[in-house]
């Protein structure tokens, strides 16, 4: 979902839950659209231009379990990250995982497809 003032707000459907132990929880929990985060437009525009939008970014790839290449990427705005969430390259990770115990929250690339899109250097 997207707006003016938010990038996006991000819903739980609960009848999506899969767990067996789910009945367990409070009820509150239990209700259909349970609203999880919400990431302001202000406070991440700041946070995406200040990380990525001065001198790119770098990533590294791998061959098997060896890492072959360094790979430098062009800058890029708050607007090509809201674009990348609008294509679906960009997805929102909960990290809440039933093999994670521990909880993290990240955006990524669904793919690798939106940072090999603005890769300019590889070697």
């Amino acid at each position: 979902m997207f707006s003016s003032h938010f990038i996006t707000k991000k819903v739980f459907p609960s009848s999506k839950d899969t767990r067996i132990y789910k009945t367990d929880f409070p009820d509150f929990l239990k209700n259909e659209n349970i609203l999880i985060v919400i990431w302001k437009s202000n406070k991440k525009s700041k946070h995406i231009n200040d990380k990525f939008n001065w001198k790119g970014f770098f990533i590294l790839k791998k061959n098997g379990n060896y890492y072959s290449k360094i790979c430098f990427g062009k800058p890029f705005s708050y607007k090509d990250f809201i674009n990348g969430i609008k294509n679906n390259e960009i997805i929102f990770d909960s990290g809440m995982h039933m093999t994670n115990p521990r909880p993290y929250s990240t955006w990524r690339s669904s793919n690798q497809k939106f940072w090999y899109n603005h890769i300019i250097e590889e070697y």
